[in-house]
């Protein structure tokens, strides 16, 4: 279920916002204001799929078949990453181009077994960013991404109950989302 995923991404959220606390901190600096517009632009081409395609969606986390061709697809691009980058002698920066093509790359994530960590980080190392620099600035652009998520999906979920989502036991949701979160955190600190 969608809610699910949600929940889970959540305790994600979470870590991340813990790991890169500092880097968080450095965007409100105003030598740093620039990063703060990469991330809106790369945040914009996911508003509309996300608003748009949203019942769409849902139906497609039912869809075992559709999670393994994700996964499939999430194996490949995985792959790309480790090759090398085409003309990319040094690391490139961050541009306006780069935060689009990977916001495009963050719309992929919509279907269910596509990473949006990989798509994203794949793609911006693909085009000549640092791996590391790629690193976060997906993760950076992952917290706008799952907040926006969990409020249309919690809006959804109070307007509309969604009996199958609002049975499932409290102690079962807490137990994803610490798992989620402890696996993040240890994930982004190694």
């Amino acid at each position: 279920h969608l809610f699910i995923n949600v929940v889970l991404h959540s305790g994600t959220l979470v870590a991340i916002v813990v790991c890169y606390r500092h880097e968080i901190g450095a965007l409100m600096q105003p030598k740093n204001r620039h990063m703060i517009g990469l991330l809106l632009i790369g945040t914009l081409p996911l508003a509309f799929p996300g608003l748009l395609l949203r019942p769409f969606v849902k139906e497609l986390y039912d869809e075992l078949w559709l999670t393994g061709i994700g996964l499939i697809i999430t194996g490949i691009v995985l792959l790309f990453v480790h090759l090398p980058a085409v003309n990319a002698v040094t690391p490139r920066p961050i541009t306006w181009r780069t935060a689009i093509f990977v916001g495009l790359m963050q719309c992929l994530a919509i279907v269910p077994g596509i990473s949006r960590s990989g798509a994203t980080i794949g793609i911006a190392t693909r085009l000549g960013i640092d791996a590391a620099a790629a690193a976060k600035f997906s993760f950076l652009l992952a917290i706008p991404a799952i907040a926006s998520a969990e409020l249309i999906e919690i809006i959804a979920q109070y307007s509309q109950a969604d009996a199958a989502a609002m049975s499932l036991p409290l102690g079962t949701l807490t137990i994803g989302f610490v798992v989620a979160m402890v696996v993040g955190y240890l994930s982004l600190s190694f």
